[in-house]
């Protein structure tokens, strides 16, 4: 770090980061369950043998998914293997679940239809579940923030609370991925967790915590973010994408139709932060991508 006594959240709040427009920018999932400890990597640590980890590396490449591991809070155990996937586009998103008795039972299945967006047959999960990241040995934040969140939403939301490994952001930790509706949540303390969940089940946004969604690119998540704070626009529903282009290697115009009829155009301007050290076990400096607002215009009906 550039400054080794603070860790990277420390760091990126001391350096007034922002949040917004941080989410990976992901479509497809694949959710394993795996109890016990992970490796830095989770998915490809040595707790796999060797041809299980080139099944899930075969799965990934054929599906285009991003897979993650995932386990209960404090090590609960449960009979068999949990697998979910989750498709988060900009205009469908959906969330199912197997229940087998081993991983080799996801081999045998045809995942394809995941490319596509279609279901894979799992049983569908019609409500929102949240995946706190607790990844310590990724990075040590995950594990410092993420786990005192886990533990506060698995105590009010055993059932929908699960820990995951590392899903990117580090230094915004406590990090939170709500599916199927493709959000990342960041800098979320144990304190305010359950009542950040329980807005949102209501179709209710913090923006003070809200990185963006996963069905965008960056630039678009931070549109989305300027948009609503501007016109304190929190409800889910009321802003819909209508269109993106850029304009030169910096710029770029967005466009969403407000609840009301409006159609406001967004002109962000893609900047860099300091170079410095972006995780805690960065061996290499980077600079952050800045968003900034140029301007919000009402385009004529």
């Amino acid at each position: 770090m550039s400054n080794s006594a603070l860790l990277c959240r420390e760091e990126s709040l001391a350096v007034g980061e922002p949040h917004f427009g941080t989410a990976s920018t992901v479509r497809r999932w694949i959710l394993i369950e795996r109890d016990g400890p992970w490796g830095p990597t989770a998915v490809d640590d040595n707790r796999f043998p060797d041809d299980i980890r080139a099944r899930i590396g075969a799965l990934r490449k054929a599906t285009g998914a991003r897979v993650l591991m995932i386990r209960r809070f404090g090590g609960r155990e449960q009979p068999g293997v949990r697998v979910m996937f989750a498709y988060t586009a900009r205009d469908r998103v959906w969330l199912e679940e197997l229940r087998l008795e081993s991983i080799d039972g996801l081999f045998s299945r045809d995942l394809s239809p995941l490319r596509r967006g279609e279901s894979v047959g799992g049983d569908p999960i019609h409500d929102l579940r949240w995946f706190v990241c607790t990844h310590g040995k990724h990075d040590p934040c995950c594990a410092k923030y993420g786990r005192p969140v886990a533990q506060a939403l698995d105590a009010r939301w055993p059932e929908e609370t699960w820990e995951t490994s590392h899903i990117g952001g580090d230094r915004f930790a406590g990090n939170v991925l709500i599916l199927p509706l493709g959000i990342y949540y960041g800098r979320v303390e144990p304190e305010n967790a359950v009542s950040l969940i329980a807005a949102l089940r209501d179709g209710q946004l913090s923006l003070r915590h809200f990185r963006g969604r996963t069905a965008y690119p960056f630039d678009v998540q931070a549109a989305e973010w300027w948009v609503r704070q501007r016109h304190a626009l929190l409800g889910l529903d009321d802003l819909t994408f209508t269109g993106h282009r850029t304009t030169d290697a910096a710029r770029s115009l967005t466009t969403f139709r407000l609840s009301n009829g409006r159609t406001l155009e967004v002109d962000i301007e893609k900047g860099a932060g300091q170079l410095r050290q972006l995780t805690c076990r960065a061996s290499l400096e980077h600079r952050a991508p800045r968003f900034r607002l140029v301007a919000i215009t009402e385009l004529d009906p």
